[in-house]
């Protein structure tokens, strides 16, 4: 079997050497706790060593809504609001001293 490459910056494609055709399993799983999946193959690969390819699902982009409701969570969070006072403070101190 003759099989073809692209080269980078070349306009032909060059011939390579036969190359066996490898079998591919498409499967969907949930990720479990912890981050981790549990994948069941068919019979007769046990034992096999494998390569796992993972796609990562499309995330949208933040939305104007929720980049408000991130905010409005912030906002209750007390290690920011301990945050925004120490930085309300030392502006108060830097006015103070006509900084």
């Amino acid at each position: 079997m003759l099989g073809f490459i692209l080269q980078p910056n070349l306009p032909l494609l060059l011939p390579t050497r036969s190359l066996p055709m490898r079998s591919a399993l498409h499967i969907t799983a949930k990720v479990l706790p912890g981050n981790r999946l549990e994948v069941q193959l068919p019979d007769g690969a046990e034992g096999q060593e494998v390569e796992v390819f993972i796609v990562m699902p499309i995330v949208p982009a933040h939305t104007p809504d929720s980049r408000i409701a991130l905010l409005a969570e912030m906002s209750r969070d007390p290690g920011i609001q301990a945050e925004i006072a120490a930085i309300d403070r030392e502006f108060a101190v830097a006015e103070m001293d006509g900084l």
